[in-house]
């Protein structure tokens, strides 16, 4: 995904600038960190569960790769071309109706550079249910859409997604407290980036819940549940 996910990133860019402005390539020593946590979204009214891997870094990665204590091998990707922000997540077509595999995750880092890290994350089996969307509209009255949901766990925070008729995310809102239930988005919106809603154009809209881990020392995501619906822009 969405890891998902532009908002789990947002703190950790901002520490990396510090951090490079700050001192040289050469001072800074090579350290990253995995998470492991459960995906959850609803699919012709089935609810079906994967497992996402994120790596993060203060160095150029090489390459990312975990195990699982079955020893299966995940080996993670860039996100969205960060070369410091490595991310796997399980396929919609192998998605399944059980929670995915719980237990240690053990994450191992090799940096550009040719330093090594390693990191492991526990997975349990601790999950949050998406979303009942009960409203997904434009007011033409208004110029927003109107969105409206019940929520089925004590998710953390929130995060909504638009996606336009191509795939491409377009709007990605800020941090929503998880107890919220309705959220507005017009064209003055913030968080549209350079792009700007098109009359007559069909959206996806996505919204993401999430549970951080017990243990929240390190803000690590136990859980992401999510469930879309669709809206025209002006009609």
């Amino acid at each position: 995904m969405i890891k998902l996910k532009t908002l789990i990133f947002t703190g950790l860019l901002i520490f990396l600038l510090v951090g490079l402005f700050s001192c040289s390539d050469e001072e800074i020593i090579a350290s990253a960190d995995g998470d492991a946590f459960i995906t959850v979204k609803v699919e012709q009214n089935d609810t079906l569960y994967g497992l996402a891997l994120h790596g993060f870094g203060n160095k150029d990665f090489g390459y990312v790769t975990s195990t699982d204590e079955d020893n299966t091998l995940y080996t993670l990707d860039p996100y969205n071309g960060y070369s410091y922000d490595y991310f796997y997540e399980t396929d919609d077509e192998f998605l399944s109706e059980s929670i995915s595999k719980i237990g240690e995750y053990t994450f191992a880092f090799s940096f550009e550079t040719g330093e090594t890290d390693s990191d492991i994350d526990i997975l349990t089996k601790d999950c949050i249910y998406p979303t009942t969307i009960t409203t997904c509209e434009y007011d033409t009255t208004e110029e927003e859409i109107n969105l409206e949901w019940e929520i089925n766990g004590d998710a953390d925070f929130i995060v909504i997604y638009l996606n336009n008729e191509n795939g491409d995310t377009t709007f990605i809102s800020n941090s929503i407290d998880g107890s919220t239930t309705s959220y507005s988005i017009s064209s003055d919106t913030e968080y549209w980036g350079n792009y700007t809603p098109v009359n007559g154009e069909k959206y996806t809209v996505t919204i993401y819940m999430y549970l951080y881990e017990t243990d929240e020392e390190d803000l690590n995501i136990q859980c992401r549940a999510e469930n879309t619906s669709t809206v025209i822009w002006g009609e």
